[in-house]
């Protein structure tokens, strides 16, 4: 399947997903924070962190996080719009073909893991700062890409606590401070902090 049409028919069902905290119906939670790197002051770097409250693992595209790029993000992950007038920055990359059913595409966040990283988002977006340097970001994390066989039947009486059912989860939304001037942080997109921890570890 095509990762561009895969990543429209998510965005097709998009308004009827609903956003929810982590709770016994739904495991996973997605937080957003600025770099906490004083170095990188107005570089657009945030850190996203993907939790697994649950007690079971739950399968991620690798395609579809924002970790460990050499280069621009494969697909559009973020909502990043201007503070001011509310006009969404241009995703400047392209949307590469992957194979959604590639083994070696999922990975399994296992129960009471996180995974996180931090990524230079000037990379993937054009942000406009002719009049403004303030800008909105929100990442969005789809769900429920896996083999066919391992997909959750609807009519299942589990379906809506199934931790692999197609849904969207929705991070909290950051206000960064974009300094056009400032230099691109280290080779390209790279995430250096990419890492797995479990929940009380340190």
């Amino acid at each position: 399947m095509n990762l561009r049409l895969l990543v429209a028919g998510f965005a097709a069902t998009a308004s009827i997903l609903v956003s929810l905290p982590a709770s016994a119906d739904e495991p996973v939670s997605v937080a957003l924070a600025a770099s906490s790197d004083p170095a990188d002051a107005g570089k657009a770097r945030v850190t996203v962190t993907i939790r697994n409250h649950g007690d079971v693992p739950v399968t991620l595209a690798k395609y579809m996080m924002p970790f460990d790029w050499d280069g621009h993000l494969p697909n559009n992950q973020f909502e990043v719009t201007s503070s001011t007038d509310g006009q969404t920055q241009t995703y400047q990359s392209t949307y590469d073909y992957v194979n959604p059913v590639d083994p070696g595409m999922l990975v399994q966040l296992g129960a009471h893991q996180s995974i996180s990283g931090t990524l230079d988002l000037r990379v993937s977006y054009q942000f406009d700062t002719q009049v403004n340097n303030r800008f909105t970001v929100r990442y969005r994390l789809p769900l429920g890409i896996v083999p066919d066989e391992q997909a959750p039947d609807p009519k299942s009486p589990t379906y809506e606590t199934d931790p692999n059912r197609p849904r969207f989860i929705y991070s909290n939304t950051l206000q960064i401070l974009v300094d056009p001037t400032a230099p691109l942080s280290g080779p390209a997109n790279k995430t250096s902090s990419y890492a797995v921890a479990t929940a009380g570890s340190p």
